[in-house]
């Protein structure tokens, strides 16, 4: 008779004894047993902080400059308001809207421009009190997806010429 033989249920053969199934359910728990306090004692793996510009921000079309003057307003919440002489004009105007992803629970810093700035041509306008919606640091929420919303207030001079105006701006988030 042979020192090894294979069975129909595959098990595992040792040098110059046969494997019983109760021999080799022994190690198996064990191993299973370990997997599972690694998987209790070992930290979940942590997800890089991602985030995803999904809408430029936009004051809109107004009537200024000529002696016209004052600021509008474009909040987070996505509300426009105008102060001064200058006229806000049709519903084309929108917050900056962007996407963080990471890891549930995960701490992140926000960091907003103090100021920006719009330009055409050689003429220039300010964009100041940059905010957004959420706090500026926290901790991601249980899903680890944060909607971010930012807003500012664009002053209009009052020799401001009519034109497109552009800017760019940089939104950057930290996480610890």
């Amino acid at each position: 008779m042979p020192a090894w033989r294979l069975t129909v249920e595959r098990l595992r053969l040792t040098a110059g004894r046969k494997v019983t199934k109760q021999m080799m359910d022994r190690p198996r728990l064990i191993v299973m047993t370990a997997i599972l306090w690694g998987a209790l004692l070992l930290p979940a793996a942590t997800l890089a902080l991602s985030l995803t510009k999904n809408q430029d921000l936009e004051f809109g079309s107004m009537a200024g400059g000529s002696g016209l003057s004052g600021t509008v307003t474009i909040d987070p919440s996505g509300g426009r308001h105008a102060s001064g002489s200058v006229r806000p004009l049709g519903s084309q105007f929108a917050p900056a809207r962007f996407s963080l992803y990471g890891t549930p629970g995960e701490s992140y810093r926000i960091t907003l421009p103090s100021t920006l700035t719009m330009a055409s041509a050689g003429d220039q306008m300010e964009v100041s009190a940059v905010t957004c919606s959420v706090p500026v640091s926290g901790t991601l929420p249980p899903g680890g997806y944060l909607a971010i919303a930012v807003g500012g207030t664009l002053t209009v001079k009052p020799a401001q010429r009519a034109s497109t105006y552009l800017g760019t701006f940089s939104l950057s988030v930290d996480g610890n």
